[in-house]
């Protein structure tokens, strides 16, 4: 959330009304979309954890769903008891999917959490944001910061790194990186090592470098930045995740 918007109601956070977006699997399901289709939508008690979480801190949830119903609700004047709104909403069609709850939201004046409309737009598409990230002076070949290593020489051999939990240096070989197979195996759902930038150089030029783009983009509250180092040996921006749920994934 924007400054200006966390003003607005930081004189009284107590008992808020807060709506709440997502799409649902089953939802989607009803209206004819394959499984497939619905494989990135939201589990019912995963949307029933994240309501419940906001309950327990005293605030009143409004679930909502989809922009549909969001529509539906705001065609009956309902957005006006709203307080806040908290959207995990990933959309389902459109290059802007994941901007279109929270551009409905600003067009009606009703303040959400994390990024803006504009923001997510933007990083939604991975050449915009490298370009962009660009033109503001992180450098013309940067890519983002942050959680996910992929050894890019490896693909050729078909095998790919992606570590959400780690930053460094490509072409490691030693096991300690959280690779897409024990990222997914029954038995290690930690990674191996966390890495320190206060004893590692490389981890350094990461963080520098995503907090750099963070805030070249603007991002709000929570979100991912991804990089990868070079055969140069530098670090350069992948992508920027800034939708809460696509991050933590």
């Amino acid at each position: 959330m924007h400054q200006s918007n966390r003003k607005q109601i930081m004189a009284d956070t107590n008992g808020l009304v807060i709506a709440f977006f997502y799409e649902s699997i089953s939802l989607y399901r009803s209206r004819g979309y394959s499984e497939e289709d619905c494989v990135e939508l939201d589990k019912q008690e995963t949307i029933d954890a994240i309501a419940a979480s906001i309950q327990s801190n005293g605030h009143r949830v409004v679930c909502v769903g989809d922009i549909k119903e969001l529509v539906q609700r705001m065609a009956r004047e309902e957005h006006k008891e709203w307080d806040l709104a908290f959207s995990i909403s990933e959309g389902m069609h459109g290059v802007g999917r994941e901007a279109q709850i929270p551009g409905l939201l600003e067009a009606y004046q009703i303040p959400h959490v994390f990024s803006d409309a504009a923001t997510l737009a933007l990083c939604l598409d991975k050449g915009k944001t490298k370009y962009t990230v660009s033109i503001i002076g992180t450098g013309k070949r940067s890519r983002v910061i942050g959680t996910t290593h992929i050894d890019w020489e490896g693909l050729s051999r078909q095998k790919q790194q992606a570590s959400v939990a780690e930053k460094g240096p490509a072409n490691t070989s030693d096991g300690s990186f959280w690779d897409v197979n024990n990222k997914n195996g029954p038995d290690a759902d930690e990674p191996e090592r966390f890495l320190n930038s206060r004893d590692n150089p490389n981890v350094q030029a990461v963080e520098d470098l995503a907090l750099q783009a963070w805030r070249a983009l603007e991002c709000c509250d929570v979100g991912r930045v991804d990089i990868r180092y070079g055969a140069d040996n530098r670090p350069y921006v992948l992508e920027v995740r800034t939708n809460s749920m696509a991050t933590i994934r």
